[in-house]
């Protein structure tokens, strides 16, 4: 029989044991999206931004040092279950991120990724020892960003940007559950990154419109992820909100002091938006042309 302090979902339990803490951090994650999770190298690629030899690197040290060391992948209980915790949210964070945003040319979005990610995030919530505020702040982000998933294709299988969405095909009662559960991590001093990240989710949750985004609270939101989540697609995301909420010549302004983003479509597709807003049509078109080159040969 299972008790409080310890995890009855089987799926669960082997991620929980697949995130042993003698492995490496991101390696840990990375053996669990293949092996249980079942991501190719190129997804976990993706997830991770870098590239195909860094992660089969990374899953043959890890494989390695399992065996030179004969660690044993056990599941743990109790306190043990804390220690693990933050790999296992972010396993289940770059999960639902794939099935969102999926790597695959045919599959723009795999629902059924996001879906067991949401599920397992909710187990951890009905745990009294990993009922935690970061993971009920994951669980809200799931939730606030799985309320779009059905307005987010159209008829060809082509993703529809959030400005163009149909926000009446957003799901109402994700919605809820995203501001429940985020009320539910408000408790407590910690403030993590699915903290801010489902604080920017309930914002385009709750603007009726596209124009009414309340894109200088984002920002503000933006600005304080980027100091406990440095990187460039936060970098990406802040000069956005930068753009909206200040200006197109200042979004520009920042996009282009971004390093590290020149293969990135959604780059090139940002600073073509903000181009065309001030009427420079001409760098808007090259930076369109890019976005589209980029996007076509992922």
């Amino acid at each position: 029989m299972f008790t409080e302090n310890e995890i009855e979902d089987s799926q669960l339990r082997m991620v929980f044991a697949s995130c042993h803490p003698a492995i490496p951090y991101e390696s840990q994650i990375a053996l669990t999206l293949k092996h249980l999770c079942g991501l190719s190298i190129g997804e976990i690629a993706k997830s991770f931004l870098t590239n195909d030899e860094t992660i089969i690197k990374r899953l043959y040290r890890a494989r390695e040092k399992i065996r030179t060391e004969e660690i044993r992948l056990e599941v743990p209980s109790g306190s043990e279950l804390i220690e693990r915790l933050d790999a296992v949210l972010h396993t289940l964070y770059l999960l639902f991120n794939e099935g969102y945003n999926s790597s695959h040319p045919d599959q723009l979005i795999r629902c059924e990724l996001s879906e067991e990610a949401m599920r397992l995030a909710f187990l951890l919530t009905g745990n009294a020892v990993t009922n935690l505020p970061k993971t009920n702040a994951l669980l809200s982000l799931m939730c606030l960003q799985a309320s779009r998933m059905e307005a987010r294709l159209n008829d060809e299988g082509h993703i529809i940007l959030l400005k163009d969405q149909d926000r009446q095909r957003w799901n109402k009662q994700l919605i809820e559950k995203g501001l429940i559960y985020l009320h539910y991590a408000s408790e407590g001093e910690e403030v993590s990154e699915y903290h801010i990240e489902a604080a920017i989710a309930s914002c385009h949750a709750l603007a009726p419109t596209f124009a009414d985004t309340d894109w200088n609270e984002i920002r503000i939101l933006y600005e304080a992820l980027s100091r406990i989540k440095p990187g460039p697609i936060v970098e990406l995301n802040k000069a956005i909100s930068i753009g909206y909420s200040r200006s197109p010549v200042k979004g520009i302004q920042a996009l282009l002091e971004i390093e590290g983003l020149g293969n990135s479509h959604l780059y090139h597709a940002a600073l073509g938006d903000f181009y065309a807003a001030v009427d420079d049509y001409g760098k808007a078109t090259t930076e369109y042309e890019k976005a589209l080159e980029l996007a076509g040969s992922g």
